[in-house]
């Protein structure tokens, strides 16, 4: 629910001022996204301490609730629960704010305090007078129709990652996150110049120019033009030394140019300054694969695989290193792990194919052939070629 974000506070007696004022503002902060007049996004934006002033009105307003909370509760009222749904679910993720001043926050975190604005507009509109009832349960169904209406948009761009992030981006278009999750997702897909432009995009936003290059570093080596991956990698690399992204593309580039001395040597540097990470680990058992050094390699990329699931590329390194080392049954899951990421990975359904035909399962064989043939269609020579192979067993 809560992710750290990279405001600046700085240093020392101004960064405990400012986690003071923090979680008080946070609650508030967020609360003011029941508002119609919000701009719904699948993540809160980015938060940090208020002004003092408006700080002071936080603790007010904080105070003057806990002290409604004890009154409803001692009077039994039917008011208790509503005016505890409405702050009390947020007081964890303000408490958050003490760790780190900047941080983000999904939309889910209010799931409770809506259901207490909801039961809040019913008490209150139980609770009025008759002869002003009419007026009040008018005014709250406005309301809640321009809730909807406002929030419509952000429910819609659930229906995929893309949708999902690019509304975020459309709501905060000065947030490097969103324009370079934009950018990533769409150099994934294969739309480089769409990719392209997001990055131009977010060159002009300030403090990203070590994330564009890294995300530019990705896009390039994800395009098949490794030479300038690395030119960009080593640029991100020469700011942020520690960037393990970059780091990670500079290896995996090394490797696609042929340079398997020099990755090996920096797939092992970014383990030392990445102890336990597994995207290092994985581009270091690439590079070992590289070498030669199969064991290795299968070891650690068996060992990064399993924890990045969903990364189909580091599962087909594996599908490769455990055919290298003889072990089929580890190549076919890793295979199958790939096309569960990305069932358009036409190399991994080959993969699937080759693996399950070796561990005599003809059918599922044929299945993923077939799977294979829907994405680039018979004649495609790889295709042709496992088949040949395949029969001739």
């Amino acid at each position: 629910m809560v992710q750290r974000g990279d405001v600046a506070v700085g240093g020392g007696a101004s960064r405990g001022r400012a986690r003071q004022r923090a979680p008080a503002g946070c609650a508030f902060a967020h609360l003011a996204w029941l508002s119609p007049l919000a701009g719904h996004a699948p993540l809160l934006p980015e938060w940090s301490a208020p002004a003092t002033p408006w700080a002071w009105a936080a603790w007010g307003a904080l105070a003057l609730w806990t002290v409604a909370v004890l009154v409803a509760i001692r009077r039994r009222s039917e008011w208790t629960l509503p005016l505890v749904l409405l702050v009390a679910p947020l007081l964890p993720v303000a408490g958050a704010s003490l760790l780190e001043t900047g941080a983000r926050f999904a939309e889910r975190a209010l799931v409770l305090p809506a259901a207490g604005a909801a039961l809040a507009c019913a008490t209150l509109a139980a609770g009025v007078p008759a002869t002003q009832r009419r007026l009040v349960a008018t005014l709250l169904a406005l309301f809640v129709c321009l809730q909807g209406l406002a929030a419509t948009r952000a429910i819609g761009a659930w229906r995929d990652e893309e949708s999902r992030i690019r509304r975020i981006a459309e709501v905060r278009p000065d947030d490097p996150d969103a324009v370079l999750g934009m950018a990533d997702l769409l150099s994934a897909q294969g739309r480089t110049e769409e990719a392209a432009r997001w990055l131009s995009r977010a060159d002009s936003l300030p403090g990203a120019s070590v994330a564009v290059l890294t995300a530019r570093a990705t896009a390039a080596f994800r395009a098949g033009a490794p030479a300038q991956a690395l030119a960009a990698a080593e640029a991100a690399l020469a700011r942020a030394p520690d960037d393990l992204g970059a780091g990670v593309v500079r290896v995996r580039a090394l490797v696609r140019l042929g340079r398997v001395d020099e990755a090996v040597a920096g797939g092992e540097s970014l383990m030392r300054a990445h102890p336990g990470a597994p995207a290092a680990g994985g581009a270091t058992g690439v590079a070992y694969l590289a070498a030669n050094r199969v064991p290795e390699a299968r070891d650690l990329l068996a060992a990064a695989s399993a924890v990045l699931l969903e990364d189909a590329g580091l599962a087909w390194d594996l599908g490769r290193a455990a055919i290298s080392s003889g072990d089929v049954s580890l190549a076919r899951t890793a295979f199958e792990r790939a096309v569960a990421a990305e069932p358009g990975f036409v190399e991994a359904w080959l993969g699937v194919a080759d693996t399950r035909a070796r561990l005599g399962d003809r059918a599922g064989a044929e299945v993923a052939l077939e799977r294979a043939e829907a994405i680039v269609g018979e004649a495609d020579p790889r295709l042709v070629a496992l088949r040949a192979r395949i029969g001739g067993r």
